[in-house]
Formats: C-alpha cells, sequence, structure tokens
C-alpha cells in the first residue's frame, strides 16, 4: 500500500495514510470477529492507530482471549472480546488519547441520536405536509385534510370508552363535554 513521505516518517501515523477502504474492511471484521456493536468506537481507534497497529491490537486480543482473558476493574467477569480490544488498544495509545477519542465518539453519538429524535418529531410534520399535499390533489381544503389526520388519535383519546361496547353492544362514542353552541 503506497504511504505518503510524511506517513512514511512517522510509524504512528495514523490511518490517514491508509486509504478509508482499508479502514472500512478492517473495521467491519475487527466488529464481526469480536463480535462489537460500537463500530463508530472502533473505527476511530482504527484511524488514531493506522491499520496495522489496530491489526496488532486484535491479534493481541485473540492471544489474550485463547488465555485468561482481563478481568474487569471489579473483578467479578472478564471483559467482552470488544472491551479487551479496546484495553490493548489504550495501551497503545496511551490513556489520555484514548479517553479524548472515546470523549469524542460518545458526543458523535449524542449528536446522532439527537439528530435521530428530531428527524422522528419533523416526520410526524411531515405527515400533515403529505396530507395537505394529498388533500391539494383532491381539491379539499388542507386544513380539513391535516385537521382529519390529527383529530384521528386525538378524538380516541379523548374519551376512555372510546370504542368500547356497553352491556347492549354498543359501541360507546368520544363526548367533548362542550355545549353544542360553543
Amino acid at each position: 500500500r503506497p504511504l505518503d513521505a510524511a506517513a512514511a516518517a512517522s510509524p504512528n501515523k495514523k490511518a490517514k495514510a491508509d486509504d478509508s477502504a482499508a479502514v472500512d474492511a478492517l473495521t467491519s471484521r475487527i466488529c464481526e470477529e469480536l463480535k462489537e456493536s460500537n463500530q463508530g468506537l472502533v473505527r476511530a481507534v482504527v484511524e488514531q492507530l493506522g491499520c496495522d497497529k489496530a491489526e496488532e491490537a486484535l491479534t493481541k486480543t485473540h492471544e489474550t482471549e485463547k488465555g485468561d482473558g482481563v478481568m474487569t476493574a471489579e473483578g467479578d467477569r472478564r471483559k467482552t472480546p470488544g472491551g479487551v480490544f479496546f484495553h490493548h488498544a489504550r495501551e497503545a495509545m496511551g490513556r489520555a488519547t484514548y479517553n479524548a477519542l472515546c470523549s469524542a465518539e460518545h458526543k458523535r453519538q449524542k449528536r446522532e441520536r439527537a439528530a435521530a429524535k428530531e428527524a422522528a418529531a419533523n416526520a410526524s410534520d411531515g405527515e400533515a405536509a403529505a396530507a395537505a399535499a394529498a388533500a391539494a390533489a383532491t381539491g379539499e381544503p388542507a386544513e380539513a385534510a391535516a385537521a382529519e389526520t390529527e383529530d384521528v388519535p386525538a378524538k380516541a383519546a379523548e374519551s376512555d370508552t372510546a370504542g368500547e361496547t356497553n352491556d347492549q353492544g354498543e359501541t360507546a362514542a368520544a363526548s367533548d363535554d362542550k355545549p353544542a353552541d360553543a
């Protein structure tokens, strides 16, 4: 694999010298072999260490797992294979660098969760917009179409007995408790 001059001069050069496809492939392989679900952190480690040092950490992980493994700080159980990989990665890059990497990855994941939550909230707004577009296609007023899509769940929630049947088999209707002339 060709390296640029800066990467050749520094043995600890980050994965910027490695091509993205190699980083992706190694990240996938590590996650698969170790059954690690935190792909973002694995990728960040591979990018920080470079593919060669990440390979070394993976090899050490397999060797450690063949032996007694690594115990958790509490000493009550063994670390997972992914935890052992991160242990070796921390040893290779230093605690401060590893902690900064974990912090940055945690913040990235938090931003992704917030964006997903916002997208979900906007999707419900999008349903109202879709109803308005459908209403425009049928010639119906947009407000009526949006009100129909929003009122259906709201009316069912207004009464605990809405949709239930009484002793005579009649369905109870949701009541508004509002005067008719209001």
